[in-house]
């Protein structure tokens, strides 16, 4: 039973280890706060055009002909 128990354990380690391993390989780490990549910048960028977009259109198309039609 204890032996079934260090090797739970030492596989659990080992896992954790790995964990943290792939972290840093990707920036992070618990020294700093996550900072933003590229990538993320990109995504926030893409995301908002998705969703403000055609908001932004909207309103152009309409205050066009508000003015087109005065």
């Amino acid at each position: 039973m204890l032996y079934q128990r260090e090797k739970i354990e030492k596989i659990l380690q080992i896992k954790k280890e790995k964990a943290e391993a792939i972290k840093k390989s990707r920036g992070y780490s618990e020294d700093y706060d996550e900072k933003l990549t590229f990538d993320d910048i990109l995504a926030i960028i893409i995301s908002a055009t998705i969703v403000f977009g055609p908001i932004f259109l909207v309103l152009g198309i309409i205050l066009y002909l508000l003015i087109r039609t005065w």
